[in-house]
């Protein structure tokens, strides 16, 4: 442990004290009118959402119209083991 500096409570307090004040940063710059940053990410998530929910809905349709053949992927599993 020679040669390398120690990490004294007022260091790691310094470190904590900056991270904290970078992340405040970044979440005054989401939420102000400057930055469109959090109108961006509201919109993807309720896009991946949208596209999550009807993927669903299809996968549920067509499993009511029976079983799904996979007879491909059981070939690729007994293959594989």
């Amino acid at each position: 442990m020679e040669g390398q500096a120690k990490m004294t409570w007022e260091k790691m307090a310094r470190l904590a004290s900056q991270a904290g004040a970078h992340a405040l940063r970044l979440l005054r710059r989401l939420f102000t009118s400057r930055g469109h940053g959090l109108r961006l990410l509201t919109r993807a998530l309720l896009g991946l959402a949208m596209a999550l929910g009807l993927a669903g809905g299809a996968l549920a349709w067509r499993l009511g119209q029976g079983p799904l053949e996979l007879t491909w992927l059981a070939g690729q599993i007994q293959q594989g083991i």
